[in-house]
């Protein structure tokens, strides 16, 4: 986390862990420095949220910017709500 933490200043204290998996590792840079659309095809619990959390992260230095998250469950949204209330504070405003 280190590295990306010195290139990506604005993720210090985005996150609970020390370092990104191989699959958040790999999909950072084409996160933080395109432009283009992203589509992660990975196992449950492979770390594909963290790679919406890091786009929500670079979109939030837009004007405006509106990221909206869709789950199959009420409950899941509801505690991802939760933690970015939590983790996203002062950075950006958070709804449900």
């Amino acid at each position: 986390m280190r590295a990306a933490v010195k290139k990506y200043p604005e993720l210090k204290d985005c996150f609970d862990f020390q370092e990104f998996n191989p699959i958040q590792q790999a999909c950072l840079p084409l996160i933080m420095d395109r432009d283009d659309n992203l589509i992660v095809s990975a196992p449950t619990s492979s770390g594909k949220t963290v790679l919406f959390e890091l786009a929500i992260l670079k979109y939030a230095k837009m004007t405006s910017p509106v990221c909206l998250y869709l789950a199959p469950i009420k409950s899941l949204c509801h505690e991802k709500y939760s933690q970015w209330e939590r983790r996203f504070s002062g950075r950006l405003r958070v709804a449900e």
